[in-house]
């Protein structure tokens, strides 16, 4: 993934530090660096699971090196459930063991959560006095200090290889005055109630598109498609590739968003096409390449700002409807709903390949197993059937309008399908779908 998505964000003047939600936030220093005034000043008392508060529950007493283990396997333990409930968690220990780190890794990415390293730094003569003052708990004693910052070192050399989502160094000014912020992610829009349009797949049909807006009872006026009862439409990728006319689909698609009138995530052709702009020799795609490529000059700028203004922010699904709507271009599993990490975000826009016995890839079929309480409406796949299905709470959009099928849109809250004929088939169907 080459955007970032679901990161924390430090203040140009480093006082705040704004984290989306849910976030597993590890902090990591040496004893005595401010990780644990940081975490009581900014965070919950219940969010905060403190290695040391857990060697004094089992055993009474905080710097027991030998209750460790035991206090170690009651942090990880109460922050898998923790994780199994969605809560952001904050982890108040050195963490300058790999065995530790690595052990968080495994938790979290187990859970599809977004893990953030805070590097706590302070200048070793700082700890060392720090510690040296210390009453309750009593001081861990000058050598275990050193020991302890020299690991710390070592941290911020290997930590960027571990697996951390993001590393944030933060100095001892920014621990006494930061104030940090935990927000929703981007996508989650609860108060965005409807009613909707949602439309599947439709890869540069753009004359179709037009005849689907007006049949939904969308008016046309100066290029921008709007309903007179304000519903608004949201689109579910793929709006290019492989179809005729993309530029004129680029052009409605981001009036429409523009304007407010419509909501829109990206499908994988529409991020090929943002990658192409950005590194052209990072795409391989012949569907991508075939018609930008083709471009004259001013048509290729033109593309290059519309396909940015589009998909660089934009969220590879959205939660709509108090929750109760999730819209993802090739689908989402029920335990990542409220969740973006780089793996979520790689399934909304591609699903996943299985690989079969013999050897073939395969798109796993999520929705037969989907027991979600939302209900999840999506594309990406193309079907031969020529009305929408539901299944397991969730629909597919995609009829195959590209390959000389049909476009669809389901109207929501109604559940209606509206649909109209493709004029020709625009490109052949591939055995393994677009």
């Amino acid at each position: 993934m080459e955007r970032s998505l679901n990161q924390a964000q430090l203040s140009d003047n480093h006082t705040r530090l704004v984290i989306p939600r849910p976030t597993v936030i590890t902090l990591c220093g040496p004893s005595g660096s401010g990780k644990s005034t940081f975490a009581a000043r900014n965070f919950p008392a219940n969010w905060v699971l403190s290695s040391d508060k857990f060697r004094g529950l089992v055993c009474d007493d905080e710097r027991n090196q030998d209750s460790s283990k035991d206090a170690f396997d009651l942090l990880y333990w109460i922050l898998d459930a923790r994780l199994r409930y969605g809560r952001t968690t904050i982890v108040d220990s050195t963490a300058l063991t790999v065995q530790v780190r690595r052990e968080l890794l495994q938790i979290v990415h187990r859970h599809d959560f977004a893990i953030l390293l805070l590097l706590i730094d302070a200048p070793e003569k700082l700890c060392r006095e720090r510690d040296a003052a210390r009453i309750d708990p009593p001081p861990v004693g000058a050598k275990v200090v050193e020991k302890q910052f020299k690991l710390y070192q070592e941290v911020e050399n290997n930590a960027q290889k571990e697996g951390f989502d993001q590393i944030i160094k933060l100095n001892q000014h920014e621990i006494t005055n930061l104030q940090v912020e935990i927000v929703p992610l981007s996508l989650e829009k609860p108060e965005q109630c409807g009613p909707f349009d949602l439309i599947g797949d439709i890869h540069g049909c753009y004359d179709e598109l037009c005849e689907l807006l007006k049949k939904l009872g969308y008016q046309e006026e100066n290029g921008i498609y709007r309903h007179p009862l304000g519903r608004r439409t949201v689109f579910l990728g793929d709006i290019v590739n492989r179809g005729p006319k993309n530029l004129e689909v680029l052009r409605l698609v981001n009036a429409m968003v523009k304007t407010d009138n419509a909501l829109f995530i990206p499908g994988n052709h529409c991020y090929a096409n943002y990658r192409y702009f950005q590194r052209p020799e990072s795409v391989d795609s012949n569907s991508t390449r075939n018609w930008i490529e083709r471009l004259g000059t001013k048509e290729y700028l033109e593309v290059g700002e519309l396909i940015n203004a589009l998909v660089k922010n934009a969220p590879p699904y959205l939660l709509l409807n108090q929750n109760k709507l999730v819209v993802a271009h090739a689908g989402i599993e029920e335990h990542m709903i409220g969740k973006l990490t780089p793996r979520i975000f790689n399934f909304c826009l591609n699903g996943e390949i299985l690989i079969t016995p013999d050897g073939n890839k395969q798109r796993k079929n999520w929705a037969e197993n989907y027991r979600g309480k939302p209900l999840v409406v999506y594309g990406h796949t193309p079907t031969t059937k020529l009305f929408p299905e539901f299944r397991n709470n969730t629909v597919n959009l995609d009829q195959g309008c590209v390959y000389g099928g049909r476009l669809s849109a389901m109207r929501y809250p109604e559940m209606e399908f509206i649909q109209v004929n493709v004029h020709a088939a625009y490109a052949e169907r591939k055995k393994r779908g677009a």
